[in-house]
C-alpha cells in the first residue's frame, strides 16, 4: 500500500498487482487496480509438473490460492489426467487452513504461494509454487491500456445513467462507451441468451413500445434497465408502476398526477403488465405513441390478456427472455459466480466437488436463477465442511423442492450414461462385489474401505461412480 500511494504521487494512474497485494491497494487507495491473474496456459505447465514429480497415474493436484488470481480451470483436469482440485480463498488468514484443508483431503501435490508451500513442506507433502508467467503479465498490462483509454473517454463524456451504464446520446448511440461496457450487468455464455440479449440491443435504439417476457426470475429489470440506458431517453429517469390484480390502474397512469402525466420524457416501465384493467388498455395504445414505455410480464401468452389492438401494437417488440431449462449451458457459469458472491459475503470458504456440480446442473430449475442462487446460498449456510459433496446437494434439494430429476427418471446421470453403453463386464461384477463387501463390513466408511482395499478415497470415488454403486 505504501508504494502504491508512492507511485500515486508519482503520477502513476493505474496499478498493476497481484493476489493479496491487489486486495489491498483497491481497499486503501482510490486508484484503479487491474489484477495479473493465471492463464490457462500456466496452470496447465503447473499441472504437467505435478505429474511428473508426483509420478502417479492421475495424481491429486490442488491449487490453494487467492480466488482473484484464479482462471477458469473448467475441463482441465479430465484434458491431463489430473483429479484438479481448487481451494480459493478471499484472504491470507483463510489460505493456511484451507492448505491443511487440501492435505486433509488426501492431495497429492499442493501448488500455491510461500504459505501454502511452507504447510505442504511441514506435511511432508510435494509442492510447486504459484509463479506468474510472462502471458499473464502482458495481458494485465493490455487490460491496464484498455482501461487507461476508456478512462479518458469517459472524462470526455457527460456522464452515465442509471446502473452505472453509460449515457445515451439524442441519436441513441452510445457517448463514446459503448464498447467498453457490456449492454447488461449479467453473466451468460449460451447462445440463446446471446440472441436475447442482441435483440434487446437492437431494439433500444427505438422509441416503440417493448414487452419483456420471463417466465420466473428477476432477469426482466436488468432488461429493462439496460433498455432504458441505452436508448434516447437515458438521460431522464425510469418510473416503474406495477400493475396489480384486481385494481383499477387507469387513475393511476392516466389521471391528473397519473404516471404518464408526470413522466415527460422518462421511460416507464409497468410491470406485470397481464394484471392491466380493460379501461386502462383501451387508452394505453394512444399513449405510447408519445412516450418511451416498457412493459413485462411472467405470462408466457400475453395476447389472451390483452386487448388485440394493444397486442398487436407490442408483437413487433416482444423480447423472450430464455430460462435455465433452455440455456443449461448458462449453469456452472452461474455456479461459480454466485458460490463466489456468497462466500465473499458471508466470510465462508466453500467449494463444490466436482460431482455436486454435475448433479446441479442436472437438475430443474423452474425458478431459474433466482432459484438457482437462492439454493447455492441456503447451502453455503448449511455446509460444515469446506467441500461440498454431492450428497449435501441431493439432501438439500430433496428437502426444499423434492427428489431432483435424475431420482425421478432413475439415477444419476452418469449412471444413466454408463448404462446406456452396455453392462458391466465379468470382471468388473467381481470388483464391483469385493467393493461392496467391503463397504458393508465397514459400515459405509468410505476412508477405511480405502484402506482395506489398498487404494486412495479418490480412486475409490471413482470405482463406486464407475461401477454405478453410487
Amino acid at each position: 500500500v505504501s508504494e502504491a500511494r508512492k507511485a500515486v504521487n508519482e503520477g502513476a494512474e493505474i496499478i498493476i498487482a497481484r493476489g493479496i497485494q491487489a486486495t489491498l491497494i483497491r481497499q486503501y487507495t482510490d486508484l484503479p487496480v487491474v489484477e495479473i491473474v493465471m492463464t490457462v496456459q500456466n496452470a496447465e505447465r503447473l499441472l504437467e509438473r505435478a505429474k511428473r514429480i508426483t509420478g502417479t497415474e492421475r495424481p491429486a493436484a490442488a491449487f490453494v490460492m487467492l480466488r482473484n488470481m484464479a482462471c477458469s480451470m473448467a475441463g482441465l483436469g479430465e484434458k491431463l489426467g489430473v483429479d484438479l482440485r481448487e481451494y480459493y480463498v478471499q484472504n491470507l488468514e483463510m489460505l493456511r487452513d484451507s492448505a491443511v484443508q487440501a492435505i486433509e483431503d488426501r492431495a497429492d501435490i499442493l501448488i500455491g504461494g510461500a504459505a501454502v508451500l511452507e504447510i505442504a513442506d511441514q506435511a511432508g507433502v510435494p509442492s510447486l509454487f504459484l509463479s506468474t508467467d510472462e502471458t499473464a503479465m502482458a495481458n494485465a498490462i493490455r487490460e491496464a491500456v484498455r482501461r487507461g483509454e476508456a478512462l479518458e473517454r469517459e472524462t470526455e463524456e457527460k456522464g452515465t445513467g442509471m446502473y452505472g451504464v453509460p449515457e445515451v446520446s439524442s441519436s441513441g448511440r452510445s457517448a463514446g462507451k459503448k464498447d467498453a461496457e457490456p449492454f447488461v450487468n449479467f453473466a451468460y455464455q449460451s447462445g440463446k441468451m446471446r440472441e436475447c440479449v442482441e435483440l434487446a440491443s437492437l431494439l433500444s435504439a427505438s422509441g416503440c413500445p417493448k414487452l419483456i417476457i420471463e417466465e420466473n426470475g428477476s432477469l426482466k429489470k436488468a432488461f429493462a434497465a439496460a433498455i432504458h440506458n441505452h436508448s434516447a431517453h437515458a438521460g431522464d429517469r425510469m418510473i416503474q408502476y406495477d400493475c396489480a390484480e384486481r385494481r383499477d390502474s387507469y387513475e393511476d397512469l392516466f389521471g391528473r398526477k397519473g404516471v404518464f402525466t408526470e413522466a415527460g420524457k422518462s421511460t416507464v416501465l409497468l410491470e406485470d403488465i397481464e394484471n392491466l384493467g380493460m379501461r386502462a388498455q383501451k387508452h394505453l395504445p394512444e399513449m405510447i405513441l408519445f412516450r418511451h414505455v416498457i412493459m413485462t410480464t411472467s405470462c408466457a401468452s400475453p395476447q389472451q390478456f390483452l386487448l388485440p389492438e394493444l397486442w398487436y401494437r407490442l408483437s413487433a417488440f416482444v423480447i423472450r427472455i430464455p430460462s435455465l431449462r433452455e440455456t443449461p449451458e448458462d449453469i456452472p457459469l452461474l455456479m461459480e459466480g454466485c458460490l463466489k458472491n456468497v462466500c465473499e459475503r458471508l466470510g465462508k470458504f466453500h467449494v463444490l466437488e466436482k460431482a455436486a456440480k454435475e448433479w446441479i446442473a442436472a437438475q430443474e430449475w423452474p425458478g431459474n436463477r433466482s432459484q438457482l442462487e437462492s439454493f447455492l446460498e441456503r447451502l453455503v449456510l448449511c455446509a460444515e465442511r469446506r467441500t461440498i459433496r454431492e450428497e449435501m446437494v441431493r439432501k438439500l434439494y430433496a428437502e426444499l423442492y423434492g427428489p431432483g430429476i435424475s431420482e425421478r427418471i432413475g439415477g444419476h446421470p452418469l449412471q444413466r450414461r454408463s448404462s446406456e453403453e452396455g453392462s458391466l463386464t465379468e470382471e468388473e461384477t467381481r470388483e464391483r462385489e469385493r467393493i461392496l463387501n467391503v463397504l458393508a463390513d465397514n459400515l459405509g466408511n468410505r476412508e477405511k474401505s480405502a484402506v482395506q482395499l489398498g487404494i486412495s478415497t479418490t480412486t475409490l470415488w471413482r470405482k463406486l461412480k464407475k461401477l454405478g454403486i453410487l
